[in-house]
């Protein structure tokens, strides 16, 4: 069983839409994807509304801890650069060596630091899943 974590901006469709719903169906949209899969998925969205009451002093060893344990990272490259909760996902998980695997556009797609850190690109969600189910589900 290998572990995923998915990646994207959260706050700037609250922002923008006053709700999460755009970051949260294109996670629900790789969970379609890979249900038949020996990949599990870790979505921040998932409990959202009762985590959002915490002190958010408890996000980043919330995010640490299954950054640890996931062994793929799915990052939506939309609204990066809004973004620095997912910067900071994208760094640790290149920081352990974890391959990250993107889709989407953002205004900082060709700065040398983001491009080194993402592992293979593409340009949809569909294409993300198959390549996890030919690259990563082979046991």
């Amino acid at each position: 069983m290998l572990n995923c974590y998915l990646a994207g901006a959260m706050s700037q469709y609250l922002i923008e839409d006053g709700n999460l719903e755009r970051a949260v169906s294109w996670r629900k949209e790789i969970l379609r994807g890979l249900e038949d899969s020996n990949i599990r998925i870790f979505d921040p969205t998932l409990k959202f509304q009762y985590n959002k009451d915490y002190d958010t002093s408890g996000i980043l060893p919330q995010n640490r801890l299954y950054l640890e344990k996931c062994d793929i990272l799915v990052l939506n490259r939309t609204y990066l650069e809004y973004s620095p909760g997912t910067m900071y996902e994208i760094s640790i998980a290149s920081y352990l060596n974890k391959p990250i695997v993107s889709f989407g556009e953002s205004k900082w797609d060709s700065y040398a630091h983001i491009e080194s850190m993402i592992t293979v690109s593409f340009d949809t969600i569909e294409e993300v899943c198959d390549y996890l189910h030919n690259m990563y589900c082979q046991l």
